[in-house]
């Protein structure tokens, strides 16, 4: 992270450094871009447990039959709710052989996807931000410092303690990825940068169905071109347009929606409006849905509000990756609205969809130093967006410490079902379906002894530990932690 904020010799040549510029802050300073992943790499090492949960026990019988008869393309690209985890499960795969199914690896690599997205974000400041003044040094490094508590923000708490969401961090990572590299590739033309934005966009597309967002926000951003009258080149969009035809062709093959996820949206129309407004604001750990809709509205607004002002000024090229971002963002809050909505507010308000909302403020993280800079003289229009983001960037920073409790809980909760597992012949069939939804008894203990044999997960013999005695009141405490569990479930 330190290199990649170092300035290069291209940046002096274009004059955007001074001789004693730094690239990410001045002096040692710079040092603080590690404090975003260092923090969460120290949260998933206390808070992750090696307990499988939920849908980690459908990767149980498919790893064990991969074993059994060898990979089948079929069992790869087969649908998982609404989604194709293609590439999430080859990643299932490795790391299960590799770990004994220690599903707590998949946290370190859903880490690992996070320092890819950060370090995109980094390097856009450090290629599109001018930084010639030590208020401007200072200016970038705050705003990079917070593009990477966005990127490892602790309210995402369900994507970095479930192992089984490394699949949502591909998505979230590799579109990132992609939306960089075209930005890159859009003002470059430089053909490796297309390459890995048409490879990053195909594998997000089959790590989850929000993966294929990327092409209708790519496509938001070329329209935007349009209208700031920028002249976008269409012959560069042409390896896009047909990737993405290729990608929604294939996705659709032989495809069947899920019976039990419903759409929504025509059963009541503001009841998705209002829920598309409150994924976007499940970015802070509120505990009302009102204050969850006005931040929101808020986010929202300020967002549609830099993008009029970007048409205006003919600037939309400058800030094509950032916007991609806000655009992607919105457009999985919009699919949670439609498919979420009617669920009821706490399935809209899943930590496990907070990944995809923290796009927006990041967004208007990597594009505020560029636009409000103390350069030019500032409107009444920019000082107040420019303080809008700024406070809406430290009430998120700073709300980071009230999640720690849930982690707490969660982690104790984990560690409740570790102990049901080691102990899964003396519970009940209601204790084992806090682990997952089986009909009755056989089908949890096939599931179970499957881990069992391959001495996987808990029953490895690194992870393998006697089953505490327990008293007479540690029974009824057990089962009201796991009820509760399976309730907020």
């Amino acid at each position: 992270l330190f290199l990649l904020t170092a300035p290069s010799p291209r940046a002096y040549a274009a004059g955007r450094l001074s001789v004693g510029g730094g690239g990410g802050g001045a002096g040692p300073s710079r040092y603080l871009l590690i404090l975003p992943p260092f923090a969460l790499l120290l949260v998933v090492a206390v808070f992750g447990v090696n307990a499988p949960f939920w849908d980690e026990w459908e990767l149980v019988p498919f790893i064990d039959g991969v074993l059994e008869r060898g990979p089948q393309f079929g069992e790869f690209f087969a649908r998982h709710n609404e989604h194709r985890i293609f590439f999430p499960k080859i990643v299932f795969l490795f790391s299960a052989l590799a770990s004994n199914f220690n599903v707590k690896v998949n946290m370190y690599i859903s880490w690992v996807l996070m320092l890819a997205m950060y370090a995109c974000y980094l390097l856009h400041l450090k290629t599109n931000i001018v930084c010639k003044t030590a208020p401007l040094k200072v200016k970038r490094l705050f705003f990079g410092l917070a593009a990477g508590f966005c990127c490892f923000n602790i309210i995402q708490s369900e994507n970095i303690l479930w192992g089984f969401q490394t699949g949502f961090l591909m998505t979230a990572a590799f579109s990132v990825i992609c939306f960089y590299c075209f930005s890159r590739w859009y003002t470059g033309k430089k053909f490796r940068y297309l390459f890995i934005s048409m490879a990053s966009g195909f594998i997000a597309s089959f790590s989850s169905m929000q993966g294929l967002f990327i092409f209708p926000a790519a496509a938001g951003v070329v329209f935007l071109l349009f209208l700031s009258g920028e002249k976008p080149r269409l012959k560069y969009m042409l390896p896009l347009v047909i990737l993405a035809i290729f990608t929604f062709t294939l996705y659709f093959y032989d495809y069947s929606p899920p019976v039990h996820h419903g759409v929504y949206f025509m059963k009541s129309p503001a009841r998705a409006a209002l829920s598309f407004f409150m994924c976007i604001g499940n970015i802070f750990p509120f505990r009302s849905v009102i204050l969850y809709l006005a931040a929101g509205m808020l986010i929202f607004a300020l967002s549609a509000s830099l993008t009029v002002y970007l048409i205006i000024k003919k600037k939309v090229a400058e800030h094509i990756f950032p916007l991609c971002l806000i655009y992607f963002g919105c457009a999985f809050c919009a699919s949670i609205a439609l498919g979420r909505s009617g669920m009821g507010w706490q399935a809209v308000l899943a930590s496990r969809y907070t990944t995809f909302s923290l796009f927006i403020p990041t967004g208007l993280a990597l594009m505020a130093p560029a636009e409000f800079n103390n350069a030019a003289p500032l409107t009444a229009f920019n000082r107040l967006v420019k303080g809008s983001v700024s406070l809406i960037l430290i009430v998120l920073l700073s709300s980071q410490c009230f999640v720690i409790p849930h982690l707490m809980e969660s982690a104790a909760l984990a560690k409740t079902r570790q102990a049901v597992l080691r102990d899964y012949k003396n519970q009940t069939l209601q204790t084992l379906q806090s682990l997952y939804p089986w009909p009755d008894f056989d089908s949890a203990y096939r599931a179970i002894g499957i881990l069992e044999k391959n001495r996987w997960s808990v029953f490895s013999e690194r992870q393998k530990r006697p089953a505490p005695k327990q008293t007479s009141a540690a029974p009824a405490r057990l089962d009201f932690l796991l009820l509760r569990c399976k309730i907020e479930q």
